[in-house]
């Protein structure tokens, strides 16, 4: 029997809402309740890869828009360095600080690389343990 396995990262973020009762006479504190507000978790997938296509605006721009919703885009920082790998070559940019899944500072990119032309598609993986953002031009099928 093959069993095929893979490691799988993921980390939690939890904001927790406790209200508590401190008796200063006793040195007692007594937990009234717990309340959880808001959680989040960021996983490493491998396989996972966005699919997209470049816009005039990006290219003009220096910038990438992979979407919010993307399964890359949703889990970029925002407002952080990471790095780009194009075949090897990698460069540095940084995220936008309010936008999820964009990326600022690509101009002198778009420029030494002119097969990255508007309407030409990209596939995108991100690394969210290196901050590394793979992309390669799509080869696939539509």
């Amino acid at each position: 029997m093959n069993v095929k396995k893979r490691n799988v990262k993921a980390s939690i973020v939890l904001e927790v809402e406790f209200l508590f009762n401190i008796d200063l006479e006793n040195e007692d504190l007594s937990i009234d309740s717990v309340k959880l507000k808001s959680v989040r978790m960021q996983g490493k997938k491998e396989d996972e890869t966005t699919i997209h296509t470049l816009t005039e605006t990006q290219v003009k721009f220096g910038i990438l828009t992979l979407g919010a919703k993307s399964s890359v885009g949703k889990v970029m920082p925002l407002g952080e360095e990471i790095i780009i790998d194009y075949y090897g070559e990698k460069i540095t940019a940084k995220t936008h600080r309010t936008v999820k899944g964009r990326i600022d500072g690509l101009t002198r990119f778009y420029l030494s690389h002119p097969e990255l032309k508007p309407d030409t598609k990209i596939t995108a993986l991100f690394d969210s343990e290196g901050k590394v953002l793979k992309i390669k031009r799509y080869e696939g099928q539509d």
